[in-house]
């Protein structure tokens, strides 16, 4: 699997512009959450790489001890980001904080809201919170094009997650940004993974479902450039393709056949609940500018949700609410 799964990652270079990771020259000390998930494991790699302390913080104990394993120097805490009151010691001395944690399989969560919104929203309240109180002076929230125009509840929470990260954006002076991720190559949990983990007994949905695709290389490198020169606002990759799911079958099978291994699909399946057609990276009412490596949206205006598609969202609203009072009297 790992030898197919390098393949894919090879082969899909050819996809992306060619990036060249931006020079980080200051010392410093960040805190990544989810730094044992995929996109934590990236930028904990990464971010160390060139020279920043890393304190890495996931409550997934296995995952956790073999990042440790495979990286000398990060500080690990076990520590569920939504239950931990000991923020001022994980904290101490960070100049980034990097919010990757999340719950993040949308046919799952349908059936999971509550955890969605306890993980994705209420969590990243509490942490917003702690930087607030630790003057934390660059902070950076990992979000999904599952945001925009969300259907499911993994898009709705991280909706507003956003909401929250926007609010928190208008009422400091510190650095506050939005990384709004696509589908990350290979990532735990994405299509290509799971089919390289099984090339036998692929499942395959809709074939003229389309996805919106970014390379870790490219990930990398924007969060490189982001803690070099933190940006305010929404940020998109500039580099995401957009595939259907017909054309990234055809593409996996090609790798198959340079390894000589035969992949099978065993069903032609409708879409899952809670997803959609195509993916939209960004509103229609949001206007992305280009600054330095980044394509940047400055969130001032914020597109609700209908209350006949999502009634919950009032719990959105009593968020958002809370950081107004607080941005007025604390900050």
């Amino acid at each position: 699997m790992q030898e197919l799964l390098a393949l894919v990652v090879e082969q899909s270079r050819g996809w992306f512009p060619e990036t060249r990771r931006a020079s980080v020259s200051v010392p410093g000390r960040v805190l990544i959450t989810g730094a044992a998930g995929s996109i934590g494991c990236l930028l904990a790699r990464s971010l160390c790489k060139v020279g920043l302390e890393v304190v890495a913080l996931d409550w997934d104990e296995q995952r956790l001890y073999r990042l440790t394993q495979t990286l000398e120097g990060i500080e690990p805490v076990l520590a569920d980001v939504h239950s931990t009151e000991r923020w001022r010691a994980y904290l101490e001395g960070c100049q980034w904080v990097i919010h990757c944690a999340a719950y993040k399989d949308v046919p799952f969560l349908e059936s999971q809201p509550a955890a969605a919104w306890r993980n994705n929203v209420i969590s990243t309240e509490k942490l917003l919170n702690a930087c607030a109180q630790h003057g934390v002076p660059n902070i950076l929230h990992i979000s999904t094009d599952k945001s925009v125009e969300p259907v499911s509840w993994l898009g709705l929470s991280k909706w507003a997650s956003e909401q929250l990260v926007v609010e928190y954006m208008r009422a400091t002076e510190a650095n506050v940004a939005v990384l709004r991720l696509c589908n990350v190559l290979a990532s735990r949990g994405s299509v290509l993974r799971l089919w390289a983990e099984n090339p036998g007994q692929c499942v395959i949905t809709d074939p003229n479902a389309r996805r919106w695709y970014v390379h870790p290389d490219v990930v990398a490198s924007t969060v490189l450039s982001w803690v070099a020169q933190p940006q305010k606002g929404i940020l998109l990759s500039p580099t995401a393709v957009e595939r259907s799911v017909g054309a990234l079958w055809q593409f996996f099978q090609d790798c198959c056949r340079q390894l000589n291994i035969q992949a099978k699909h065993v069903a032609l399946q409708k879409l899952r609940q809670g997803e959609k057609l195509s993916e939209r990276l960004h509103w229609a009412f949001e206007s992305p500018i280009r600054i330095g490596h980044f394509d940047v949206i400055t969130p001032w205006v914020s597109e609700p949700v209908p209350a006949e598609v999502y009634p919950e969202k009032d719990e959105v609203q009593s968020c958002i609410q809370r950081w107004r009072r607080r941005n007025e009297s604390d900050l």
